[in-house]
């Protein structure tokens, strides 16, 4: 996506989620009918597409939409984070108050992006996925410099360095761990836990499916073969170790076979000592190299692996992934039907399977606040925004100074959600194809199966409720 002059950027390694093959799409118009904005209504601000630009404007788009993004924003920017400077003042220029059709360039903040990785984002489309990532991505970056910088105390007056605190999630971070169980010693082992910030989940490769079948997927248990336990190799260590102890006691003697298994240990200092550190260390522990290289490789077991989730993020971005490799790069149509408010439970029959909630009592209610869509082929096609209206003030109508004297106050009290709803026809969304801006129903944004790209979700506080 970005270039330096001729060559482009290598993405680091931690951007696991960015990994997919970059697409060069091609602009299209739209395939399906739109109602235009009604003349005298209120709009929301496009983004010029000059250049294939449309996997930007429907991701900055759908960033627009999000309230807790924007509170994170107004909060965080600093002139040490210039990508979160930048993508606050572009966040606030797409949510303007209009009164009639206005579009920006994405380039002001684009060109940023460039200046962060000295690159240059080259002129074939790209896939609004990797670009998201690659935007959240460079926030928590820049967040987790200020965090160190404002825990680093000054050298003249604190010597000592204390170490930095531990860092707050991120409304759009979330984290999974992964547990794995061994069907030979039932040893159960957790990970450390990953970070994301985008989660991919894989569409099925038939006609239909459900969202939440597809999130079950990810999470459900996955079987390996082959794999080598830590605890089973530990206690094979063990019993190896135990054996040559044995052998230096007096009168003892070896059964049939068992120098085979004594003499497969190196040679170390001190067994004994060995022994009752193998007897005493956590089987979920790191172990020291040494220890490592002795535990024997020809011992293996079949495994459980789960993935759950250790924390959900206030705003929920999923990207579903509809590339198909198989060979050839294809594109998978799989209609998935997806829902207005997404429920996570912890229960196995839920949502989403073994999910861990911090201190929460077992549920988190979410509500769609964005759609990206691609209409078109793998290798060409076209990005759009569905984007949640919010209820703005339209910009006041130009005046005299003997009018605006005369006349009274304006209530600048934003409507009621049944007065909004009236006021729009029902209408309660934005759909956004760069430049190109018109009302949508809830309905409409709920048929797009066979396009949807992503989806964000924001957590609905518990004060709140059900819609």
């Amino acid at each position: 996506m970005l270039s330096d002059h001729n060559s482009s950027l290598v993405y680091a390694s931690s951007l696991v989620f960015a990994s997919v093959a970059v697409y060069l799409f091609a602009p299209s118009f739209l395939t399906d009918r739109a109602e235009p904005a009604r003349a005298g209504s209120r709009y929301v601000v496009g983004l010029h597409n000059r250049a294939n630009d449309c996997f930007a404007n429907s991701d900055l788009q759908a960033l627009a939409a999000s309230q807790v993004l924007r509170a994170y924003l107004d909060s965080e920017a600093t002139a040490e984070q210039p990508l979160t400077v930048a993508l606050r003042r572009m966040i606030q220029d797409l949510n303007r108050p209009i009164r009639r059709p206005t579009s920006v360039s994405p380039w002001t903040f684009l060109r940023v992006l460039e200046s962060v990785y000295k690159a240059r984002i080259t002129r074939h489309q790209q896939d609004a996925h990797e670009l998201l990532h690659l935007i959240l991505e460079t926030l928590a970056d820049e967040h987790e410099k200020a965090r160190k910088a404002a825990a680093s105390p000054d050298a003249a007056e604190k010597p000592v360095e204390k170490a930095a605190p531990p860092r707050p999630p991120l409304p759009f971070e979330g984290r999974t761990v992964d547990r794995v169980r061994c069907e030979r010693c039932g040893s159960v082992s957790v990970g450390r836990g990953t970070t994301f910030v985008v989660l991919t989940l894989q569409l099925p490769q038939r006609w239909s499916a459900d969202l939440a079948d597809v999130a079950a997927a990810y999470t459900a248990p996955e079987t390996i073969t082959g794999f080598g336990c830590q605890s089973c190799r530990l206690a094979a260590l063990g019993a190896t170790l135990l054996a040559k102890v044995r052998r230096t006691e007096p009168g003892y003697e070896p059964p049939p076979a068992a120098a085979v298994a004594v003499d497969a240990v190196p040679d170390v200092a001190d067994p004994a000592a060995l022994l009752a550190y193998v007897r005493g260390v956590d089987r979920n522990a790191d172990l020291p190299a040494e220890v490592e290289a002795l535990l024997p490789k020809n011992v293996t077991a079949t495994i459980e692996r789960t993935t759950s989730f250790e924390h959900l993020p206030e705003l929920l971005c999923l990207h579903l992934s509809r590339s198909v490799f198989s060979g050839t790069a294809s594109r998978n149509s799989c209609r998935v039907t997806f829902p207005e408010q997404l429920t996570m439970r912890t229960e196995s029959g839920g949502r989403l399977a073994r999910l861990v909630l911090d201190g929460d009592p077992g549920e988190a209610e979410y509500r769609l606040v964005a759609l990206v869509r691609h209409s078109g082929t793998h290798s060409a096609g076209h990005y759009e925004c569905f984007r949640r209206k919010e209820m703005f003030e339209p910009e006041p109508a130009p005046e005299s100074s003997a009018s605006s004297a005369s006349s009274e106050p304006r209530d600048e009290r934003p409507p009621d959600r049944a007065a909004f709803r009236a006021f729009t026809g029902g209408k309660d969304w934005w759909r956004v194809s760069d430049d190109r801006v018109w009302e949508a129903k809830t309905d409409e944004v709920l048929k797009q199966k066979q396009s949807v790209y992503m989806l964000l979700y924001e957590r609905i506080p518990a004060r709140i409720g059900k819609l």
